[in-house]
This record gives structure tokens, sequence and C-alpha cells, in this order.
């Protein structure tokens, strides 16, 4: 965003340094990335009058003109009058009008600065000299018309004058960094930069009277020859819409010199009066105006009248742009359309641009005007889908007040009848789906100082007082200001949408005061660190668990390309699209940690690591899934996931590897830890586990109450995965969701058993069950019973060792049985009837045959 200073000044009513100004502005309000000098630009330009003008006699379109430039410019050729002669080829060039000279040696203002400087010289054209030129706008930098010389329209301009001084062309450009004003729409224009600038200069800015008419009426036209109507179909598309109609606008007319030319020097086209009052105003109030062609609304309006509806776009709808282009209308996308709430025609993209059928043109003669404001986060996705960055959509996207819409369009209306010769035949029609209450505020005194400290105030150092909080919130033109019995009373002025909490106004008085002088002393009050969360205690534990494990965390992008998802084969239509995002790389919300990893892995194997554990604790985003203290937002899963990775090869599975590193991770005991395999999962998976191989992985479940909770997966890759990323045939992962049962189950406690004194003895035993009959069961089974409590006093531990499918439907399941004793060596009779236990209830229990 660029700031005219001159314009700046108009608001304040002290003088300014430019230096003063830059430091002040870049220091308390926002960055100033670069300051442009025009003066030097403008040095060189002379007003003149055309005293005479004869056709060149050896062209056909060239003029030889006599020019009085009051005799200001030394060194250059004069006739016995005083008069320098330029050839000039403008069509428009004729006696007595005034127009800007460049003299020999001066540099053509389009050029300044560039590698291409353009320095005029004395220079025969056709046989005649020639002492410098005539120059159109366009030379002159000013605004993009080339079809002719600049006319001066103005009675008080004299001869010899600088153009710098006429359109006050001695001015400073600030470049201003946007982004720090995203929350600060009213920074958008003019009139409230200005406003923050004479605050912080200690003053408060002048701001005219119309600005704040937000109840004016324009006087009703008797009879109204036309009746626009607005319907806003959607309240939370649009807090309010305006427009009016005007017959007579002239479009051949313009603004005065000096306001074509605040426009230019900021970096938008003078084109004519209706066009740029709409810029003005946008550019002084950071409000956006757009003017339809009214006769063209009404041709296209089903209803044959100028009848606006605000709603979302329909699937299939088209529109074309101003720009030529032809878009496929978004759903999500606010469209200005023509016709009834239930049958309507686009004519303009909300916020962004208008329809090309509905352009103003120079045959134009009747406009719809319109002022109103939209939903900025709409207007954020319509600007990414479509590509649209103009000056409307940047302050649309920052949240426009509804208020502001109304004092805009008055003065748009009274400067169109000023200087368009238009003539108002409607009355105005609003439609508000919102009203807006600004914040009230009743702060204690001591607050201030209590957040930002003490102030310095080059003199002395001390708390923040009533006298300074009051100025300074009357500068900033607060309303209903009081400061009494230590308290501090003010309403929100209705621009400043950014205020809601006492904190706000807070930040406003240390910021416009200047953070710099805030003393260095601590803050008096007590304070005492935040106690750390169970989610976030619960992942120290596992972090340190999983490095213990020889994992090496790292952390990645939450944003992923969408080809990431198809590769891993999740399901792209069930993760979060970012509309603005920050890259074409980076355009959907992560739904699981574990694909980033794989490209990790792949990057670490390029760099020579063979054997590594890669590990990543973060949050991931699903899709329908929403929070359940906000149902609005979308719910922040926390996850961890894992990938062990060994380029050496291996006769075993690389999934026990996974297992056993995730047993030792959870420590949550055999009991409570259940695996079951992917494919004999009878429970809904989400697409996220689509990459594991099915006969290859298993499903992680612990004890939940009534039944098993699934807290995530543990296993191998699919092939065409594994391959895509170069990963060896010894890959395995994990992913977990840290969800309350997971974390309800994870034990805190190392388990550490003393090595045992005396000698014990070890069984195998063998179960010959049905086929259907599984591993876990048999298992589940055996600890059980020795744990019993007619045997508590055996340790016993049990490993699995076998498991045989036999030809006739069975299953022989074997296990190995550590038996010891923590008091005498194991007594060999006692085992063996504890196998005599495990052999009679396997018979009643699980129908197995211990053989």
């Amino acid at each position: 965003m660029i700031i005219s200073v001159n314009w700046l000044k108009e608001y304040l009513a002290q003088p300014v340094d430019i230096d003063q100004l830059v430091s002040l502005i870049g220091s308390r309000l926002v960055e100033i990335e670069g300051v442009s000098n025009l003066a030097d630009k403008y040095r060189d330009v002379i007003i003149a009058r055309v005293v005479d003008c004869v056709e060149h006699p050896n062209s056909d379109h060239l003029h030889i003109c006599r020019i009085d430039d009051g005799g200001v410019v030394d060194n250059v050729s004069r006739d016995d009058n005083g008069y320098v002669q330029v050839v000039c080829g403008a069509p428009n060039v004729r006696t007595g009008l005034m127009v800007a000279w460049l003299p020999p040696e001066a540099i053509v203002p389009e050029s300044y600065g560039t590698n291409d400087e353009f320095r005029l010289s004395s220079r025969k054209l056709r046989g005649v000299m020639s002492y410098g030129m005539l120059a159109s706008p366009r030379e002159l930098g000013l605004w993009n018309e080339h079809d002719g010389i600049m006319e001066l329209h103005d009675d008080s301009l004299t001869p010899g004058a600088r153009l710098a001084d006429y359109l006050r062309l001695d001015d400073y450009l600030l470049e201003v960094e946007n982004k720090s004003l995203t929350h600060r729409p009213d920074c958008f224009g003019v009139i409230g930069f200005a406003r923050e600038v004479a605050a912080i200069m200690g003053q408060s800015a002048t701001i005219p009277q119309w600005f704040g008419n937000l109840s004016g009426s324009l006087p009703n036209p008797e009879p109204a020859v036309v009746k626009p109507t607005v319907t806003i179909a959607d309240h939370a598309i649009c807090s309010r819409y305006e427009c009016v109609a005007l017959d007579e606008v002239d479009s051949k007319c313009n603004l005065p010199d000096y306001w074509r030319s605040l426009i230019g020097r900021i970096g938008t086209n003078s084109i004519s009066a209706p066009v740029d009052i709409t810029n003005y105003l946008m550019f002084e109030t950071g409000q956006p105006l757009h003017a339809f062609d009214l006769d063209k609304v009404m041709e296209v309006s089903p209803t044959g009248a100028p009848d606006i509806v605000v709603r979302l776009a329909s699937e299939g709808e088209t529109l074309e742009l101003l720009d030529g282009r032809v878009i496929d209308l978004d759903p999500r996308d606010i469209i200005i359309a023509a016709g009834s709430a239930n049958n309507s025609v686009p004519i303009g993209l909300a916020g962004a641009m208008g329809g090309k059928f509905t352009e103003i043109t120079n045959s134009t003669k009747r406009v719809l005007l319109e002022s109103a404001t939209f939903d900025l986060y709409h207007l954020r996705g319509t600007q990414f889908r479509h590509g649209i960055f103009s000056e409307a959509i940047t302050r649309f996207t920052k949240g426009q007040p509804a208020e502001l819409t109304h004092p805009v369009l008055l003065r748009a209306v009274d400067m169109l009848c000023q200087y368009a010769n238009a003539r108002v035949v409607s009355r105005i029609a609003d439609a508000r789906s919102t009203t807006e209450t600004p914040a009230e505020f009743k702060i204690s005194l001591s607050l201030f100082s209590n957040i930002l400290g003490q102030y310095d105030n080059g003199v002395h150092v001390d708390d923040y007082d009533a006298k300074l909080i009051g100025d300074t919130l009357r500068n900033l033109q607060y309303r209903n200001v009081v400061v009494a019995n230590n308290i501090v009373q003010a309403t929100a002025p209705w621009w400043r949408t950014d205020l809601h909490i006492n904190e706000d106004v807070v930040e406003d008085i240390g910021r416009v005061n200047g953070y710099d002088n805030i003393a260095p002393t601590s803050p008096l009050r007590e304070y005492a660190a935040a106690p750390y969360d169970r989610l976030y205690q619960k992942q120290m534990w596992l972090r340190d668990r999983l490095v213990r494990a020889g994992g090496n965390e790292i952390m990645t992008y939450s944003f992923i390309h969408g080809d990431l998802l198809d590769r891993v084969h999740d399901d792209k239509t069930a993760a979060y699209r970012i509309v603005n995002a920050i890259s074409p790389d980076l355009q959907y919300y992560r739904r699981d940690l574990l694909p980033s990893l794989l490209e990790k892995a792949r990057d670490n194997l390029r760099a020579n690591c063979h054997n590594f554990m890669l590990f990543e604790l973060g949050k991931v985003h699903r899709r329908g899934l929403m929070d359940p203290a906000e149902p609005t937002l979308p719910a922040e899963l926390p996850e961890v996931s894992a990938i062990i990775v060994d380029k050496a090869p291996h006769d075993d599975s690389a999934y026990y590897t996974a297992k056993l590193v995730l047993q030792y991770a959870l420590s949550i005991s055999d009991a409570e830890l259940n695996f079951v395999r992917l494919d004999k999962f009878d429970g809904n998976l989400d697409s996220s586990t689509n990459l594991f191989e099915p006969q290859r992985s298993a499903v992680v479940c612990v004890d939940g109450g009534d039944q098993l909770q699934y807290i995530g997966v543990v296993g191998e890759l699919k092939d065409d995965v594994r391959r895509y990323y170069k990963l060896p045939q010894f890959t395995s992962c994990f992913s977990l969701l840290l969800n309350d049962v997971f974390l309800d189950n994870l034990d805190n406690d190392a388990k550490y058993t003393p090595v045992l004194r005396y000698q014990g003895t070890s069984r195998d035993i063998t179960y010959r069950v049905s086929d259907k009959t599984t591993y876990r069961q048999v298992a589940d089974f055996t600890r059980r019973v020795l744990k019993s409590k007619s045997i508590n006093e055996i340790i016993a531990e049990v490993t699995p060792k076998d498991i045989y499918d036999t030809d006739d439907g069975a299953r022989n399941i074997t296990m190995h049985i550590d038996f010891h004793d923590a008091n005498k060596t194991i007594d060999a009779k006692l085992v063996g009837r504890i196998m005599d236990r495990l052999a009679k209830q396997a018979r009643n229990e699980i129908n197995a045959e211990v053989i």
C-alpha cells in the first residue's frame, strides 16, 4: 500500500518532518518498506501557455508552437517576445492551452529513476528547432493517458509556475507493509492512517464532517424514476449492502487535476470522473465502491428492474469479468445478482470484480452505485481461487465495518453530482443483516502499568497516568472518554472492529506512546509458571521412551501437497484444503504424520544413513471431526508416528521390530495391549491407514472397559508405497492417536524386575485348537491361569514359540514358559501341577487339547 504524505497532511493539524514521521510510523504503527521523494522527479517541469500554434510545413500531424514560460528557464533560445519554440505532435494542442513543458536538459519523469532515463535536448524535427517537449500525463508519470498532451484547467495558473507546486508534487510516498495492518481495516484509508499518525504525534486528526454522517440521507427524487431493491440471501456473507441510481452521468468529465494526480501517484490510473471518484474514496476511506450500468442491470434482470440479490453462487454458474475472463463460479463465492431471490443472474463477483456485461462505458448515462461490505473469509477464498488481487479486495479481506458504507456512499453521490453532472433518480436501497454495537470499556487505571510497565517521558519514569491515557484515547478518537476515580471509561470508535477486550485498549496506549518509551523494569505483580497439562506431560514421557528406543525426533510441516496423499492411498477429499495456501506445494492440511516421515526417511537414505528410526509428535486434522468444546472448529488430533528403516538384509519380519519398539515405548502391559491383524479387524478404519500392508500389519487396541478401543496401526508398508519412496524391504511403521483411552492406559512407571537369585525351570506347552482360535486368545488364557491366586507365589513369563496349521482344520500353538520362585529354588512338582491345571482348564475354557 502506498501513502502520499501530502494527502496525509490534509488531516494533520501540525507540520511534520519526513524523517521523524517515518521513524514514528515504523515504530508505532506499521513497517515502512520504502520512501520515495517525488520532488526531484518533477523539479524541471514548468507550466506554460501556448501563445500560438500552426501546422508544421513538413508534416501532416506536427505543430509548431510558441509557448510562454514566464521567462523562468535560462539557457534556452527565445524570440523577440521572449517565447520558446516547441514542435508538438499531440492532436489536442491549440492556442491558449495551459500545458506542462519539459525544457531542454530536463529528464522525462516517466523514465526518472530507471536504467533508461531520457534527458531532453534541443533538436530539429522535420527541419524545425524544438526546445524541449510538451508532455502527456503518461510522460509525466501521473496517469496512463497518452492520446494528447496534459491540459491544465485552472484560471489561476500563470506561465512559469512549477507543475510540482500546482499539483503538490513536492511529496513523499510511503510504501507500507500491508501484512502487519491486517487487523486494522480502518488504516487502509488515508483518513484512518492519518488518525493514527496524528495520535502518534500527540494530536488529533482533522476528519471531514461527512465521514461521520452515519445516518444522513439524500434528497428524495419526486417521483423516483427507478426503485432499486436489495436482498441479502444469507446474512453470514454480507453485513450491509446499499445502492442508489443516478442519471445523466457524464463519463467524459474529469476530477480536478490535483485529485487525479493523487490517484496516479499511488499507482492507480486516472480514467474519468465516475471511475476516479470511486477510486479516490476507496483510497481516502478504505471503503471500495462499484458502479454498474443501470440500464444493463435492468436488461439482464429477470424482473426487469434493478433488484439486487447478494447470494452464494450456484454450481455450474459462470461470469465474464471486467478483464475479459470467463470464470466458473464456486459455490463459496459471493456474487451480486440481478433479479428476484428465487431467480437471479450474476452481474458481479462480490468484493472482487464486476461483470463485463454491466460495465460502465463512455456511452453509459445511468449508473447503479454500490457500497457494501462482505464476509472477509469468503472473499479470501475468492481471491485465491480466481487470482484477483485488486486494491478493492485487499481492503475487503481485512473486514470493513458495516457503518462505513453509508457516509462513503453519500460522499460519492455528492461528488458525482458535482464533478460528473449526475442526478439522483432513486432512493437509497439499504439491506443490513447485522447491527454492530461498539465495545464499551471500564478499566482500572493501574491495569495499564501492571501490563505495560512504567512510562519514560524523557524526564522521569512513572506509571501511565490519567492525563496521558485520556489524551491518547481522545487523540485516537475513542468516544465518551472519562478518566476519574482511577477508572478509565471509553467506547470504541465505530471504525475500530479490532477492539474487543481491555487488553486491546492497553495495547493502544503502549503502542501510540511508544514501546521504546517503556522503562525496562520488571512488572510489579506475582506470577507463577503454568503447570503442564496432562497431554503435554504424557507427550514428554512418550518422547523420552522413543528416544531411549533409538528414535530421532523430527518436525515436519503441517501443510502438505495433495500428491503425497495420493501416493499413500489416502482420501484427499477427507483432508482440509487450504484456499490461501502459502505455496502451491502446501495446499492440504495433513491427516496423518506418517506420510511426511516417509519423505524424510528417503532423504536420510540418500544421505547414506542406513539404519535409523524417525518419529514425530504432532497434531493432525481430519475433515468431519470437530472440536467438542468448539463444534464450529476442526478438532486437533494429537498423534505419534514412527518409521524404522534398516538397509541390511534380514531373515525376520520388520513388523516385529516395530511392535517391539511400540511395546517398549508405551510400557503398557501385554494384558492391556492388543494387536489385531489389519485384514481381520472388524471396525471402521480411516483412509490414512491405507498405506499399511493388511496381512503384515495390526490394529493396536487397548482395554477400554466394555470393549477394546482403537488407538492406531503398526506394521509394514504396501510394496508400491515402499518402492516409490525407495525404502528397503526391512521398513516398518506405527501411527497412534493420543486419545483419552490411550493416555489413560499409558504407564508412567518404569517396570523393573530384580535379578532372581534362585534357579528356575522352563516348560513348553502345545495347545491343539481350532484354526479359528487366535494366538492372542490362547496367550490371554495362559497368562490368566498363571496369575490365579493359587499359584501367585510363582513368577511365570510366557513367550511365543511356534504356530502350526495342520491339514485337518486344527492349529498347534506352542508357548515357552519360564518359572521362578523369588524365595527359593523352584519346586518341580509344583510346576507339574501348574501344567496339569493348564491342560485341564484349556479343555473347559478354550476347547483346546494339550499335546
